[in-house]
């Protein structure tokens, strides 16, 4: 398949999804857009990679796996999620009903994390429990044509550019904060949020940008109202952040960069009052290894800015897909392992959770057939992870094995795209409503 054959695939693959979760009407030239969703269709979309496949087979042709592949080490359903040291840690915080608190949880990954998709039913789940702790991070406006979070509204502004670990190649660039940063193209620029549906009451309103030499000015506003007129400047690169606890919370925020240079990362919202709040922050065409191309001690600086009990990483699709051997799985599980370094070393108060991909197919001469990719990543991440005391959570075994992307296949409805490896509408709040009980379970259980 060539090039633009790919890119398109994927491209329509996105838009049926994101068709499904927004009920209204969609133009060439415009989005209408559903409450509690957040996207962006009215700029150019960020540069992506569609992920490969071998060559079609006939159609109806399904085969269990692919020639000669080497069988993928399994473990039990009843296996699939394991404590880690850390993962104690947080169900202390939780069993304190003496001191309820907010939750605070970032969920990193690549583009089923940046839509938003799984991750949304996991949040429901936990918040169903503990309580709404507020819609969390967001991005100062879409970083990819695909964005999307629920409780906002973004849109790409003029006058910013995003730059992201998926699309700058050199290692120790300074993107920060989740591996997006947001540079402004020249003064006056602005991007504004809406935070939708609005939240009645008080709430904790924190902005998050880079400090660097020569910084320039922004000005911070809510509802239209000035909040702060701040400075950049700082004695090197790092991240940095104001906060304020509002007594009416905003439903639009604003940042408008007064002077050259200025580098912008997003809002945090948070309720007043404890709860839980699943912040996600993904990116199309990403991979463990990419985010290892930040400046070392960077990820994690910026991470800490939001106070996280637990960091979810959720990455492979794309160095599973293309279903090539160990080499890639190798690679992805040592980039792992040194992000679990760092985060432990900087925010050494968070749990932290590895989670595998859900279940793909590839497409070999023979057939379509199961991925062994996925379960030979598993294998290595799993060794990561508890060797660095975080939880992992297999979910290809909690989902039912390999076998099930071929039933997701031929499931009404379809759980499983047409490009083997993205899900559908249903597939995606199948697999979080999955994910989200097994974590609620989890943290209630006793040990």
């Amino acid at each position: 398949m060539s090039s633009p054959s790919r890119h398109t695939a994927l491209v329509s693959v996105l838009l049926a999804v994101a068709l499904a979760l927004a009920p209204q009407q969609v133009t060439a030239r415009a989005r209408s857009r559903p409450p509690q969703r957040a996207h962006n269709r009215g700029a150019k979309a960020a540069p992506t990679r569609p992920v490969k496949s071998t060559p079609q087979a006939a159609p109806g042709t399904v085969r269990t796996a692919p020639p000669n592949a080497s069988p993928a080490p399994t473990v039990s359903p009843a296996e699939a999620f394991v404590a880690g040291e850390t993962w104690r840690q947080l169900k202390a915080l939780v069993e304190n009903k003496e001191a309820p608190r907010k939750l605070r949880i970032v969920h990193l990954g690549d583009s089923e994390v940046g839509g938003d998709w799984v991750a949304r039913d996991i949040r429901k789940a936990l918040q169903s429990s503990f309580g709404d702790g507020g819609p969390g991070f967001v991005f100062i406006a879409s970083p990819f044509d695909w964005y999307l979070r629920d409780g906002f509204r973004t849109a790409l502004p003029d006058g910013f550019k995003a730059r992201s670990v998926a699309q700058i190649r050199p290692k120790s660039q300074l993107l920060g904060f989740g591996g997006v940063r947001f540079d402004a193209l020249r003064a006056e620029a602005q991007a504004t949020v809406q935070v939708r549906p609005a939240i009645a009451g008080k709430c904790r309103v924190q902005f998050l940008y880079a400090e660097q030499p020569g910084g320039g000015r922004i000005s911070l506003m809510a509802d239209g109202k000035p909040l702060e007129r701040l400075s950049t400047e700082g004695p090197e690169f790092a991240p940095a952040e104001r906060e304020w606890s509002l007594e009416k919370c905003p439903t639009q925020l604003t940042v408008r960069a007064e002077s050259l240079p200025a580098r912008l990362y997003g809002w945090n919202v948070e309720r007043d009052g404890p709860g839980v709040v699943w912040n996600t922050i993904g990116l199309v065409s990403s991979t463990m290894g990419a985010m290892r191309r930040e400046r070392p001690g960077q990820l994690g600086k910026s991470l800490a800015l939001l106070q996280p009990d637990l960091v979810v990483f959720s990455y492979g699709l794309n160095v599973s897909a293309p279903n090539v051997g160990p080499g890639p799985s190798n690679r992805e599980a040592g980039s792992l392992k040194g992000a679990l370094v760092e985060l432990r070393q900087q925010t050494p108060g968070a749990a932290c959770l590895v989670m595998t991909p859900y279940p793909i197919a590839t497409r070999s001469d023979s057939g379509v057939a199961t991925n062994p990719a996925i379960g030979l990543l598993a294998a290595k991440e799993r060794a990561v992870a508890l060797g660095a005391g975080c939880a992992f959570l297999d979910r290809e075994q909690l989902l039912g094995g390999p076998e099930t992307s071929l039933k997701w296949l031929k499931s009404s409805p379809k759980l499983l795209a047409d490009d083997l490896v993205h899900l559908t509408p249903s597939g995606t709040r199948m697999v979080g409503e999955a994910v989200g009980r097994t974590l609620l379970r989890e943290l209630t259980s006793p040990d």
